[in-house]
């Protein structure tokens, strides 16, 4: 170790905040902590990988033990988290979208890191992809054509056991009718016979008086 008085610190030097490590909670390295996103790729990551943790640390040496952090998951969390000396942070059940990890630090000194951040999208998982979803639709209009064409048939048979029942009444009121006019004609018989009776006895009533 060599100590020189002379050299000046520089207390207000920045410094950044590296993201060092990705992992899912089983341990499935993400992301090993070189150049984050650099390339401008997002990290697409399967719906069953939706726990995560993330690692961090500063290149602050002085006082390890007084560096403080503050961590904000863009898309999930409402605001930064309060400062404290944790170099991880772990979320879980993380729903399908597109989400940018922050991360912010502090040393001994109060001086404020640059941000480190690292972007992913949690895909959505297969029952909720586009092409399921077509799938939903084109089961969604069978199922509609179907009890389309089952109201139709119930539609037909109703009106099929209606007109059966209309014609089986007017198979009756038909049967009805005939005997009526059967027993019209009867009643008309009889009160010609009853008429001609009446005739011949007055017929023979006034040929004795006469």
């Amino acid at each position: 170790y060599r100590y020189n008085p002379r050299f000046e610190k520089k207390y207000n030097q920045k410094f950044p905040v590296l993201i060092r490590k990705v992992t899912t909670l089983e341990d499935s390295l993400v992301f090993g902590g070189y150049l984050a996103n650099k390339s401008g790729n997002i990290k697409e990551l399967s719906y069953i990988n939706n726990d995560l943790r993330f690692e961090y640390a500063i290149p602050s040496f002085d006082d390890i033990s007084a560096n403080r952090f503050q961590h904000y998951l863009e898309g999930f969390d409402n605001h930064w988290s309060r400062w404290t000396d944790e170099t991880k942070a772990v979320y879980t059940n993380i729903p399908e979208g597109n989400y940018v990890f922050r991360v912010k630090s502090k040393n001994i000194y109060g001086q404020i890191s640059s941000e480190g951040n690292y972007r992913f999208t949690i895909l959505p998982p297969w029952y909720r992809t586009w092409w399921v979803y077509i799938i939903y639709c084109l089961i969604f209009i069978g199922v509609l054509m179907g009890l389309i064409k089952l109201r139709s048939y119930k539609l037909e048979l109703e009106k099929r056991q209606l007109e059966k029942i209309i014609d089986e009444r007017t198979d009756e009121i038909q049967i009805k009718n005939k005997q009526l006019e059967e027993q019209a004609a009867k009643l008309k018989e009889m009160d010609k016979i009853k008429s001609r009776f009446f005739a011949n006895i007055s017929h023979e009533l006034r040929t004795p008086l006469t």
